[in-house]
């Protein structure tokens, strides 16, 4: 009921047609299943095939585009076939629904698995038109058919709050989809529950296109409508240029908002969904009613907000991760406002509605084409399409402006052209401050850029910077760092008696280093890698050893054995190192037999972004294949924006492994060449953790720390009675003391957590400074989290 009184508001039937026509929630149900089906399959598909292509942010840029293309090609058939008689209308279009339900279930088959090497963007595509290609076609043609459908059944009456309901039905799935469909079912689940929805959609439109041979074959839509709330526009020479250029813009924001947010959290549908259903939410605001767009309000607003996202860009990533997803989701939210807005506008008579809606599904490919292949190819230093997509905002709000107040008063016009014209420029300076800032920070520091390209999977930089060494005493030397993003992956002094050093995040006391010094107990090793970046984890090779390195990006490959020597040097010492091309997780598995690994290595980060399909129980599942008995995992979870070590415990728990956290903090002013890491280490054995090294260096967790301080003060007979009165550091004194005497091997490990205890703190206190009974009566901050799945990974919990 609430249905048709929407669509039942401010039309008036037509008495002199006489013709029946199928129930107005007939029409309104097919458009509303329609879209609701079109946009939950977008994050079910991309959600599916998201551990086969490697977790990047492309995988979900490739998406886009298809769905983009794909509803420009069901708007293009909707519009031919409307120019048909509406009896041939009918004939076509149920072959091409029985044709549809012929493809169903939409499960992707494994064959579309990439292969070593392959390259990805074209293997997605044709594995979604293969997949969901014709149902996608049908459903993207629903909005504009079944309203042209309405229009001739029902002539003068508007046909836009059906267009305003289609955009309920999407943003309701894509809220769903998050929230409800994805934590609650399995991938398989989904799938096949899409595609018995899609069996009842194409019931329902067939019974429609049925109950439409009643209509009078000579009514049609061209009949002469009611008035319609339009604004005149003074040529369709003028408007269909901004019919495309408009939805091309808010494309173009929508598509470099996602890839700017997924490059540095994660690839996940939650953050797929919340730009796409702003997005579909200024659809549903502007197109239900021209009150709601109020011109001045929102140019202001995106103004505001595009000079903040300038701002974000320039603080970069020191700025917390929920100020940039505020900065940048409120300029998405108000520049797309903006651009259907101004859309909705210059919307023409219904009897134009297909063409319209073409232009504007046109205008979406257009803008899904140029961030999927024309900006990687054109803009290699940086995400320039972001702000291209601000500047075309900002212009677009401008010139419409000035045209509708063109025949106003002198006062009017003035006023509006002075704001316009400052803001534009303020909005431009911005920009450009912000474009220069990027371009010219390397030769600012001194620096030199070796290497710059983009592709597939993100944007990779190589460059040469002055920078302190071991044993120097304030003097400098060339470093070169590799850069994903805006984050290093790592970094070698060019200097050959340097260039062997292990640096970064690869230090001899970072959790890698560690594995790497003591597994097997120096003995020849097997080492597998997921992640090859600079190469740097080979600088642990010996002779005999055998590092394997997985890397799906082959650009890195080129970076690592023609910018960095790790690799190189590693062969000349007599190790045997070779690097897979491919994912690490889907190269595993095609493993013809186990691998036997003594450490396997996740270090697989896309700028900051975490590879989520790496670290899914599955993940682990195929780890523990290939490991060696007491084989070790080491997983790298520095990250600035999540905290992942709870994601661990849960899977360690899980699938009964031990686990250790090694952190290690330098001092940034003696030993800026590293960097601080958090590293799990993770076994089914104990024994690689009993080692004196690897015990010591995980005292640096508070929950090792305190396993380990009650361990000695039982053997000691220590920590009742006024014991407990004593400080953590006279504690430990005194239990040096006692295990002098006792367990003289135990001295070291004492004297290093006295040493580290005066600089580790917890609620802004020091360790050492906590008497021994509160020490010990601190709760552990170990979060519990749901173990991580192929079917759901949640964030929510981690975010810092």
């Amino acid at each position: 009921m609430a249905a048709d009184d929407a669509l039942n508001e401010g039309d008036t039937r037509n008495e002199a047609s006489s013709a029946p026509a199928p129930a107005l929630w007939a029409f309104g149900g097919v458009i509303f299943t329609g879209a609701f089906l079109l946009f939950q399959v977008q994050p079910l598909i991309g959600k599916y095939i998201l551990p086969w292509f490697g977790g990047g942010p492309g995988i979900w840029t490739t998406c886009l585009l298809f769905f983009q293309v794909m509803l420009f090609a069901g708007y293009a058939y909707a519009h031919w076939l409307s120019g048909r008689a509406l009896a041939q209308q009918i004939k076509i279009h149920l072959v091409l629904l029985a044709l549809a339900l012929l493809t169903l279930p939409i499960t992707p088959s494994d064959q579309w698995k990439p292969g070593p090497g392959e390259e990805p963007m074209g293997r997605i595509l044709l594995l979604l038109i293969a997949s969901v290609g014709l149902p996608y076609l049908v459903l993207a043609s629903t909005g504009p058919l079944a309203q042209a459908w309405f229009s001739r059944a029902n002539p003068g009456r508007s046909p836009y709050r059906l267009y305003a309901l289609s955009n309920v039905g999407s943003l309701l799935a894509l809220i769903t989809f998050p929230f409800v469909v994805e934590p609650s079912t399995t991938r398989t689940m989904q799938v096949n529950g899409w595609s018995l929805a899609t069996v009842f959609y194409i019931g329902l439109f067939g019974w429609v296109a049925w109950q439409m041979r009643s209509i009078d074959g000579e009514t049609s839509n061209d009949a002469p409508p009611k008035k319609e709330a339009v604004e005149p526009a003074p040529s369709l020479v003028w408007n269909v240029p901004l019919w495309l250029l408009l939805p091309a813009c808010g494309t173009v924001l929508l598509m470099s908002t996602t890839n700017l947010i997924c490059q540095e959290i994660a690839v996940i549908p939650f953050l797929w969904v919340v730009p796409l259903a702003l997005y579909l939410l200024t659809f549903i605001i502007a197109f239900d009613s021209p009150r709601w767009y109020l011109r001045p309000l929102f140019v202001a607003g995106f103004l505001a907000s595009a000079g903040a996202s300038c701002w974000a860009l320039n603080k970069g990533v020191d700025l917390s991760i929920q100020k940039q997803l505020g900065i940048f989701i409120s300029t998405l939210f108000f520049g797309c406002m903006v651009c259907h807005g101004e859309l909705f506008r210059l919307r023409p008579p219904s009897h134009k509605l297909t063409a319209y809606y073409l232009c504007i599904s046109g205008g979406g490919a257009l803008g899904g084409l140029f961030v999927s292949l024309g900006a990687p190819a054109l803009f290699q230093v940086f995400f320039w399409e972001f702000h291209l997509g601000l500047g075309l905002c900002g212009l677009l709000a401008g010139v419409l402006w000035l045209r509708s107040v063109w025949s106003a008063s002198r006062m009017q016009l003035v006023v509006v052209c002075v704001l316009m014209t400052a803001a534009l420029q303020a909005l431009t300076w911005g920009l450009s401050q912000q474009m220069k800032r990027i371009q010219t920070h390397v030769s600012r520091t001194g620096g030199k850029s070796l290497y710059a390209t983009r592709n597939f999977y993100g944007l990779l930089k190589v460059n040469e910077w002055p920078a302190y060494y071991p044993g120097g005493t304030n003097a400098l030397t060339a470093k070169r760092d590799l850069l994903h993003g805006r984050i290093s992956h790592g970094g070698q002094y060019v200097d050959p008696a340097l260039a062997l050093r292990p640096i970064t995040y690869f230090g001899p006391q970072s959790g890698i280093g560690l594995t790497l010094t003591h597994v097997r107990e120096g003995g020849a090793k097997r080492v597998g890698v997921l992640g090859l970046g600079t190469g740097s984890a080979a600088v642990y090779a010996r002779a005999g050893d055998r590092f394997r390195f997985y890397e799906i990006n082959a650009a890195v490959e080129h970076v690592a054995e023609n910018h960095f020597t790790y690799l190189r040097s590693a062969r000349d010492r007599g190790a045997e190192v070779d690097v897979v091309l491919g994912d690490g997780r889907l190269m595993l598995e095609m493993e013809s037999k186990p691998m036997k690994f003594d450490v396997i290595s996740m270090d697989a980060f896309s700028s900051d972004s975490v590879p989520v399909h790496l670290l899914t129980n599955e993940a682990f599942e195929i780890y523990e294949k290939h490991l060696s008995p007491g084989g070790v995992i080491v997983i790298n979870i520095t990250n600035r924006y999540l905290d992942l070590a709870p994601v661990m415990w849960a899977v360690s728990g899980h699938r009964n492994l031990h686990l250790r956290i090694i952190h290690h903090w330098p001092n940034s002013q003696l030993e800026p060449w590293f960097n601080p890491t958090t590293y799990v280490l993770l076994s089914p054995r104990e024994d690689f953790f009993e080692q004196h090294t690897m015990k010591k260096a995980s005292l640096a967790s508070h929950e090792t720390f305190a396993k380990q301080l009650r361990k000695w003060l039982k053997n000691a007979g220590m920590g009742s009675g006024t014991d407990g009165q004593l400080t953590l550091d006279a504690a430990l004194q005194r239990l040096l003391e006692t295990t002098a005497t006792k367990n003289p091997g135990e001295e070291v490990m004492i004297q290093h957590a006295r040493q580290i205890a005066g600089t580790l703190f917890i609620q802004n206190k020091y360790y050492a400074n906590y008497t021994l009974d509160s020490f010990l009566d601190l709760p552990i901050d170990k979060k519990t989290v749901p173990v991580w799945t192929d079917d759901y990974s949640s964030l929510f919990s981690i975010l810092k």
